[in-house]
């Protein structure tokens, strides 16, 4: 006689938007939980998106405030354990449905304060902080007037709301404040919200630090620090390449610490926190903290170089919060790593085969993360959104990752 065995079914965990890092998010979860995918509306179209992988999901939803009710009945009903959002759009439902459920989340009071530019910026200078002089508006003469009247020379324009540097405008003049301003409002950006106000912040000189983070119950986790190389072309600031810093450097040191205090400010209890701030000659200032997952994750690369990731221990926060005793509060640094985007200058079509053939040809090379489809048309990169590629260089020794660096910059002029 075969013996019965009853298998005890997964626990249920729902991510909102699972695609760009959510989609990384679910390549962690699905082993070991039964996954639910709720789209935080229509516009999202997930099932259109290539990051997306429906095989991983045991159900699909899509959120319409209409049915609201409807919609968390159903969703309670399936006793979920966690509700994790997968990029900046989700924030929003990601904390409503928590505390609808009763579950592991962020408050729906101060969601505002980790979605709007300004709110956050008001909310660290309130705590304290070192920011940037900052006005917003909806119409562009007002941020005009604005500008001439603080009288320093260099501003960025962007959107409140908006993801990656899409529609952020380096200016340094009044004109270029109106004419950015009359670009952003009334624009939807990438998250399918509509611009209706821009914001015109003083220009922070400085390098650019990211500093990621997971939270549970207010203690906190700092998994990898960022220092940001820039290059900047026809009016941008494109992405270079991103070093992970020795958290025990005295700059690294004092993003770390301010971006703490950041995150006290604008209430991240649970999850993730992305922050991206300017180590000024006064010292760091904020450009915003995002409560999901970096977009440049890499759960391979990072765990090679430090041990662990900010996606493991947003699994442990939610579903295993044991597991975090386990877990040094700020990472141990024990390999070089840089991550390296791809900048196009041409129109011309996109070959991942032979982008691919030309890294496994460094050594350092670890992996790369492919944004654009094979034969795509490229553009002239302007922004993350048409960045076509990004890879990363491991090794013991910075001068090898600098050296292949060096290698690819000169590949990419012939062949980007």
């Amino acid at each position: 006689m075969m013996e019965k065995i009853n298998q005890q079914p997964l626990p249920m965990v729902i991510i909102v938007n699972a695609i760009s890092t959510g989609a990384l998010l679910a390549e962690e979860l699905y082993r070991a939980f039964q996954l639910i995918h709720i789209e935080s509306s229509a516009s999202v179209k997930a099932n259109d998106n290539p990051c997306f992988q429906r095989d991983k999901f045991s159900q699909f939803f899509t959120w319409y405030d209409d049915d609201e009710e409807a919609i968390i009945d159903e969703l309670r009903a399936m006793r979920p354990v966690a509700i994790i959002p997968g990029n900046g759009a989700a924030v929003e439902l990601s904390d409503l449905l928590a505390s609808r459920l009763s579950l592991r989340g962020n408050s729906p009071r101060t969601t505002h304060l980790r979605q709007d530019k300004y709110a956050m910026n008001q909310a660290a200078s309130q705590h304290g902080l070192l920011t940037a002089a900052q006005h917003i508006s909806n119409h562009p003469s007002e941020l005009k007037r604005w500008y001439l009247h603080q009288g320093f020379i260099r501003a960025v324009i962007k959107p409140l709301n908006g993801a990656g540097s899409g529609d952020v405008y380096l200016c340094e003049t009044a004109g270029q404040v109106e004419q950015a301003a009359q670009l952003i409002i009334g624009k939807y950006h990438r998250t399918q919200v509509r611009n209706h106000a821009a914001l015109v912040q003083k220009f922070i000189e400085g390098p650019e630090y990211r500093v990621n983070t997971v939270s549970f119950e207010g203690q906190r986790w700092t998994t990898d620090i960022w220092k940001v190389h820039k290059r900047f072309r026809q009016g941008r600031n494109l992405y270079d390449y991103d070093e992970l810093c020795n958290p025990q450097h005295p700059d690294a040191s004092a993003c770390l610490s301010y971006t703490l205090q950041v995150l006290t400010a604008i209430d991240i209890v649970t999850g993730a926190g992305h922050t991206r701030l300017i180590l000024s000659p006064e010292g760091p200032q904020l450009l915003k903290t995002v409560a999901h997952a970096s977009d440049a994750a890499n759960p391979q690369a990072i765990r090679l170089a430090t041990g662990a990731d900010q996606l493991m221990l947003m699994r442990y926060a939610y579903t295993a919060p044991e597991k975090l005793t386990s877990i040094p509060p700020v990472y141990p640094f024990r390999k070089h790593l840089r991550c390296v985007h791809a900048i196009a200058s041409v129109i011309r079509p996109f070959s991942r085969c032979k982008l691919q053939a030309f890294l496994l040809q460094l050594e350092s090379f670890f992996s790369v993360v492919m944004k654009s489809a094979e034969g795509a048309v490229l553009k002239p990169t302007v922004d993350v959104a048409s960045c076509p590629a990004a890879f990363f260089l491991a090794s013991d020794h910075p001068q090898q990752i600098e050296h292949d660096y060096q290698l690819y910059r000169l590949w990419e002029t012939d062949n980007l």
